[in-house]
């Protein structure tokens, strides 16, 4: 996003489209509307380094998703997950959901999940 008065660059912080109107309201100085979703990422404008959220969320086929900068976890209604690595794999073909070693950070993004 381009904003005059601020140096383009780029960066890795999570952000989802709820938060382009908070963004704009932000940065023009008026208050952003109770009832709109988001948050504003302004902060990561001026520094590409801060993280405005840890996590974003999103639907695919019949499963809530939850990602963060590193996983990607699928909970589906019949019970089964899926869980990606971006760094390790990043064509995602491999899903450790159910291996011993990932236990505690599946249970992690399963409790944080819609």
């Amino acid at each position: 996003m381009k904003v005059l008065g601020i140096n383009p660059a780029s960066s890795e912080s999570l952000i989802e489209i709820v938060d382009i109107f908070p963004t704009l309201c932000d940065i023009v100085g008026i208050e952003k509307p109770n009832q709109i979703q988001g948050i504003s990422f302004k902060k990561t404008l001026n520094d590409p380094q801060y993280a405005a959220k840890e996590y974003i969320y999103s639907r695919f086929k019949s499963g809530q998703v939850i990602l963060n900068p590193a996983f990607s976890y699928t909970q589906y209604q019949d019970g089964n997950s899926l869980l990606l690595s971006h760094q390790d794999d990043p064509s995602e073909n491999i899903n450790p959901a159910q291996k011993p070693e990932y236990s505690t950070l599946n249970g992690k993004m399963k409790q944080n999940s819609i």
